[in-house]
């Protein structure tokens, strides 16, 4: 769940955010943004993805009651957090997280925030591999022979697990993925699908789930807990999105209400979607899937639609995540190896041709560069990467290599202004390389990356839980009421201390310590359940 570090270009298009042009402050209008109900319809859409194909199993190891209470508990923690992520946005009038809690806490927890955001979506790719070559490999077109053999070993699909890092490493490399958009948007339509054949196999093969099989109502243990408490986890991951979302509203201070409504329509479709079918599914000879698309029937002629439509759409969004992860190295690697000027830009030529690559260095003749050299390129505040975060369902991340963006533009001009006029850039190129050739081996890397780890780690909910477990909870559960309660200190006692306690810090300080103890716990717990399994 980015939120990462960056002012965000694109959105999906089938969400109609609009793309952030204008900062806009507290309670100011964009006549060209979503309304409050529009935005509620959003941010379902950004919960509603690839993780709910997990909630069947998790809901099952977490006990259908703790399940159906635990994700009402997960959208207020939500809704919370979001609350929190508010008030300091009005207070620090800033647009980004990564932004935030730069300017709250530094820049070591800025890289705390990135590392988060990388793991986050390079989960999400692995992710799509796995449901790739599970679901492919469950269909006529699976790489084994033979294919239509019931509870197949995850090891069986390492064939359509390589497949998959083939399909997507040429689309991942292209400079402009906004072609990939309209296949992609396909997402819910097939989740969709998904569900609803789960639910009319279920419903005529287990008899709507009367069975003698005993409704698992409590989890059985702590560590089952846990592998629930992740999926849930990343199943909602709304804080660190938030504000790419209210930067799309035609009033941003109207976020809070819109989100309302928006956990309680997730929330019904989880308890429907992930209670409802685990209830049902629970008659199942072989038990419930981590990926609940398993337990259709491999012979039946509409499961195996589904189940390559689903692999499709799952292929084509693995590179529009995959971007964003290439753009927040690149100037890490840049400043690590970019010891060579290549070629020469102004600021306000590189702002507004979109051929950023690294972190410009500002210098000029006659010793006059150095007088500049903090210029808008070197704000530490600035961000690294201009990136959507993940939404864990199916809508474009990034859809091309970075575009002319006015709030770049503007301040490249600003930076222009402040230095003499013979002031030029020298732009730094990761190891002298190509820009072209950087990309390709970047990017390769990256899926040789994930590809490598889909093989070692094929179990779809052991990845999503473990995301789920730790950078989602530290992005959403523990830095809001971090950064809240360093800015209730900061008011009441000008310093950087412990808040006086009262009830709206005593809140804080209790989610503090669950996101903490859950993030360490579960983490931890999963971990070691799946070395024993």
């Amino acid at each position: 769940s980015g939120v990462f570090g960056g002012r965000n270009q694109a959105m999906a298009e089938k969400k109609k955010l609009v793309p952030l042009e204008v900062v806009t402050g507290e309670g100011s209008a964009n006549d060209h943004g979503t309304g409050q109900l529009q935005t509620s319809v959003n941010i379902a859409k950004i919960c509603i993805g690839t993780g709910a194909l997990a909630l069947p199993r998790a809901a099952e190891r977490g006990g259908l009651v703790v399940a159906t209470i635990g994700l009402a508990g997960m959208g207020l923690w939500n809704q919370w957090a979001c609350e929190r992520l508010d008030q300091l946005r009005e207070r620090h009038q800033v647009d980004t997280y990564a932004t935030l809690v730069n300017t709250v806490f530094g820049p070591w927890a800025r890289m705390v925030v990135d590392a988060c955001t990388i793991s986050t979506l390079v989960g999400v790719c692995i992710v799509y591999q796995i449901t790739f070559a599970t679901l492919l490999g469950a269909t006529p077109l699976a790489l084994h022979v033979p294919w239509a053999v019931e509870n197949a070993p995850p090891s069986t699909a390492w064939r359509e697990t390589l497949l998959a890092g083939v399909i997507v490493l040429p689309l991942a490399c292209l400079p402009d993925l906004s072609f990939l958009a309209k296949w992609s948007a396909l997402g819910l339509a097939a989740l969709a699908g998904g569900f609803v054949t789960m639910f009319a196999f279920g419903i005529s093969s287990y008899d709507g789930g009367h069975c003698d099989v005993p409704v698992p109502m409590v989890p059985s243990s702590l560590g089952s807990f846990s592998q629930y408490f992740g999926v849930a986890a990343f199943c909602f991951g709304i804080p660190p999105l938030q504000f790419s979302i209210q930067a799309s509203m035609s009033a941003p201070s109207r976020f809070t209400s819109a989100l309302r409504g928006a956990l309680v329509l997730v929330w019904a479709t989880y308890v429907v979607c992930g209670v409802g079918i685990a209830y049902i599914y629970r008659c199942d000879d072989e038990g419930i899937k981590g990926n609940i698309l398993q337990n259709l029937p491999l012979t039946s002629g509409s499961a195996v639609v589904v189940r390559v439509a689903y692999a499709l759409v799952c292929a084509t969004s693995y590179p529009l995540t995959l971007v964003p992860v290439a753009g927040m190295i690149k100037p890490v690697l840049a400043i690590i190896f970019g010891s060579n000027a290549r070629r020469t830009h102004t600021p306000l030529a590189d702002a507004e041709s979109g051929e950023s690559s690294g972190a410009p260095v500002v210098s000029g003749g006659g010793g006059e560069g150095s007088a500049r050299e903090r210029c808008a390129a070197h704000d530490p505040t600035r961000d690294l990467t201009h990136v959507t975060p993940p939404s864990h369902s199916h809508q474009p991340i990034i859809l091309s290599e970075p575009q002319s963006n006015p709030v770049h533009a503007y301040r490249a001009r600003v930076c222009q202004r402040r230095s003499p006029s013979s002031t030029v850039v020298h732009r730094r190129r990761p190891s002298s390389m190509h820009p072209f050739r950087f990309r390709v081996v970047l990017r390769s890397a990256l899926v040789l990356l994930t590809t490598i780890t889909a093989l070692c780690i094929p179990q779809f909910d052991f990845i999503v839980s473990i995301v789920g477990s730790f950078s989602v909870s530290i992005l959403s559960f523990v830095l809001p009421s971090a950064m809240h309660l360093r800015m209730v200190a900061t008011d009441s006692t000008g310093s950087a201390g412990m808040p006086a306690l009262s009830s709206s810090t005593l809140v804080d300080y209790v989610l503090l310590a669950g996101g903490i103890g859950t993030c360490v716990v579960t983490t931890t717990l999963t971990i070691l359940n799946h070395k024993s399994a």
